[in-house]
């Protein structure tokens, strides 16, 4: 990673609501956090390098929540980071879900690319796909709700 990628890696930090960020790259560790910002809890989104395997962890995201509503038991997978989404690992190639789809915890939903970097953001747990929210290629914020996951119970 050079200068240039490290200086912009921090300006999207510093304009991100993300309070800690670690990236790792064979050798290379670089730690980013905001000031007087408490930790609220851990999650680990993988993430592949464009170039090669980089991993993220970003400790204040809750990657999914459940909502507390009546009855309502979905789970949410939000957005980690600012960045565009693709439902599909290429252009031409079927979406990784789609509505109504099974799927496993640790299973590929989608990706977010930032900054040349592959998010790919999995399921936390076995369910059904009940809602895809976002558009392919389009771009999401962070802590945007991406797609909604219906739990086995």
């Amino acid at each position: 990673m050079d200068k240039q990628e490290i200086l912009e890696l921090m300006t999207a930090f510093r304009s991100s609501k993300l309070k800690h960020m670690t990236l790792e790259d064979g050798d290379f560790k670089l730690i980013l956090e905001a000031a007087e910002q408490p930790l609220v809890s851990g999650a680990t989104v993988g993430s592949s390098a464009v170039d090669g395997g980089a991993n993220f962890a970003f400790e204040d995201i809750e990657e999914a929540t459940e909502k507390e509503d009546d009855d309502d038991d979905l789970i949410r997978i939000t957005a980690p980071l600012v960045g565009t989404f693709y439902c599909a690992p290429e252009e031409e190639a079927e979406p990784y879900v789609t509505v109504g789809d099974t799927v496993k915890k640790g299973q590929t939903l989608f990706i977010i690319e930032a900054m040349k970097m592959l998010n790919y953001i999995e399921a936390p747990s076995d369910g059904v796909v009940h809602s895809i929210k976002a558009e392919n290629g389009s771009m999401v914020e962070f802590d945007q709700v991406l797609l909604e996951l219906r739990p086995h119970v």
